[in-house]
């Protein structure tokens, strides 16, 4: 209802684009009441929002023009689900989810015209005329995403006050110091993702897996080979602290796989945020051919936007099924995997 463009798509028939809407009283989202208005008659506010005429019964063509205005709401729904995650903020339209309903629509395909996602993505959207008591779920002001955020900011901030890090961003850090660091995190991502796939079909852990997209084994395995040869397997071993961290993950494996969901996202966003830092840093400092190699697992190929992807997986965090006590303990889960990181590159 405040102008912004929507790109709408997956309907059948004629289904409306989005457009900018004008600042009059007949968008529905702009009324006061918005969330009871839309709740009532979805169709027919969706249909205002999207710049339509309302339904009249005696028009011809009535019932299939609604039924595609019907199936063009999901599309609103997911946009708006998405722009949740994205704007970080409590706008009253986001403050009282709806029941989740599986629609088969692609994650981020309403975050912009083109967007293409994986057939894996499959955001569960909202079902309108039932809303969902949030008496026993995590701040819906934060999300799931924002109490990671916040309870993790000083483990964050130790992470990266490690001497290593100051040292690497200055182009001193050795290549066998570095190979070493490939290493560890190799038998890091292996448990990981061994253990993401095992428990992929916990209803926390699979919203948020993306094996194709977010997958570092491999790309670890060929940065250790460049740096130490093809026997690195046999001439290299973990770290001390490495070897807790994998024991650790391996054990809420069996005993609470939700809290893989905390480790995925210490590493998988830091991968995607600070980690292309270290990439343009360890390609200067380290002198590596531009191929990419030796700093391929913090490349990720099969991702075309890594800010649109990110602002995804917040998204679907906050979308998980979590209820406080839950989220308190992925808090805490998180802020030890950041201490994991933070002992093994002390180590370094």
């Amino acid at each position: 209802g405040d102008g912004h463009v929507l790109e709408l798509s997956g309907a059948e028939g004629p289904a409306p684009s989005g457009r900018r809407s004008g600042r009059g009283a007949d968008c529905a989202l702009k009324q006061g009441g918005d969330l009871e208005a839309l709740r009532r008659d979805p169709v027919q506010s969706s249909a205002l929002h999207a710049g339509m005429p309302p339904r009249s019964a005696s028009s011809a063509g009535a019932c299939a023009a609604e039924k595609g205005r019907a199936m063009a709401l999901p599309a609103v729904c997911q946009a708006l689900q998405s722009l949740k995650g994205l704007a970080r903020c409590s706008y009253p339209l986001f403050q009282q989810p709806w029941r989740s309903l599986a629609l088969g629509l692609r994650s981020w395909g309403s975050l912009g015209a083109g967007a293409v996602a994986p057939a894996s993505a499959t955001l569960e959207v909202a079902e309108l005329a039932h809303p969902l008591d949030t008496s026993d779920r995590c701040d819906e002001c934060n999300g799931l995403a924002g109490k990671l955020k916040v309870g993790t900011r000083e483990a964050h901030k130790a992470a990266e006050s490690v001497h290593f890090f100051a040292e690497f961003i200055k182009g001193r850090v050795p290549r066998e110091v570095y190979a070493q660091m490939v290493v560890n995190l190799y038998h890091v991502y292996e448990a990981l993702e061994e253990c993401l796939d095992r428990c992929a079909e916990h209803p926390l852990v699979d919203p948020v897996h993306f094996p194709e997209e977010l997958a570092r084994g491999w790309a670890l395995a060929e940065d250790a080979e460049f740096f130490i040869g093809a026997d690195w397997q046999e001439t290299t071993a973990p770290s001390e602290v490495t070897r807790e961290y994998v024991a650790r993950l391996r054990e809420i494996a069996e005993e609470a796989p939700e809290l893989l969901v905390a480790h995925a996202y210490t590493r998988y966003l830091g991968d995607l945020s600070g980690g292309q830092v270290l990439r343009r840093c360890a390609v200067r400092g380290l002198r590596l051919p531009g191929c990419g190699s030796g700093v391929r697992f913090l490349t990720f190929g099969r991702i075309a936007d890594c800010a649109r992807f990110k602002a995804m997986y917040r998204a679907r965090l906050d979308s998980l099924d979590a209820d406080c006590e839950v989220a308190d303990r992925m808090v805490a889960e998180a802020n030890l995997a950041f201490d994991f990181n933070t002992r093994m590159f002390r180590e370094l």
